[in-house]
């Protein structure tokens, strides 16, 4: 049996069809303990243990240093540097800025729409058709603008009914010609949400959340958009959609603990 060292190990490229070095491959590998490592961290950071988390990071950084594995210990550095910065208010605001631009821009062209500086999202909560309540939360250029936000508490009676509950909402929400109007209104909901908000003045998408899909109303049908987890424009929905979603839990506990 032979034994090959990371400096003699080869592979082939798929895309040349040519055979390269690897170097240092062993040491390319990240190995379960790293991650392991990495996941303790996060662990004890959300635990409100960042003392702890700042220590061991410390501590490796220097081991590194001592190894003379100057970049290693320069990747801890930079740990330790986000660190610091989530937990002071030495922050640079144009990373956020720069997010939630990303999102906005993305999620601008993908829409086809010009401009999204006010959107909109509605969702529904009920218990089997009890204490029903609305929500209507509002984000100004990509952020939550929370006195902007409305509540609604659901008139119709009988059998729940989530799509006929949404059209209430969205008619109430739109006999308010004060409330600047959006550029774009999303709703907590799949196709029969879409389809209740399709008389909307403006335009309207739905995120279903079995796949989180975007639903488009398109003629007498829609567009399916499934796009990826990592994608600034689904992570800006989804944010709004989550916010809304909270609002009116919020409002339905509420008229629960006090009708209860």
């Amino acid at each position: 049996m032979s034994i090959i060292s990371y400096d003699e190990f080869e592979k082939v490229d798929l895309r040349s069809g040519t055979i390269v070095k690897v170097e240092n491959f062993f040491k390319a590998k990240k190995p379960a303990s790293v991650y392991r490592s990495n996941l303790r961290k996060i662990s004890l950071l959300l635990s409100g243990r960042a003392r702890r988390v700042r220590t061991i990071i410390e501590k490796q950084m220097r081991e590194r240093a001592d190894r003379m594995d100057f970049e290693q210990a320069g990747e801890y550095k930079k740990q330790l540097d986000a660190l610091t910065m989530l937990l002071t208010d030495r922050f640079d605001p144009t990373m956020y800025t720069d997010a939630t631009s990303k999102r906005l821009t993305e999620l601008a062209g993908i829409l086809q729409v010009s401009s999204l500086e006010r959107i909109e999202c509605i969702d529904i909560s009920t218990l089997n058709g009890k204490w029903s309540t609305g929500s209507l939360v509002v984000f100004t250029d990509g952020i939550p603008d929370t006195n902007e936000y409305r509540r609604f508490r659901i008139k119709a009676a009988g059998i729940p009914n989530d799509v006929a509950m949404m059209t209430e909402v969205i008619n109430r929400r739109f006999s308010h010609p004060e409330w600047p109007f959006p550029n774009l209104l999303v709703v907590d909901g799949g196709k029969g949400q879409v389809t209740a908000a399709k008389h909307a003045p403006v335009p309207v998408v739905g995120l279903a959340k079995r796949f989180e899909e975007i639903i488009v109303p398109l003629g007498q049908g829609f567009r399916v958009l499934r796009l990826s987890p990592s994608s600034p424009a689904l992570q800006l929905v989804q944010h709004i959609r989550d916010e809304a979603h909270r609002f009116a839990k919020r409002y339905h506990r509420v008229l629960r603990s006090v009708y209860q």
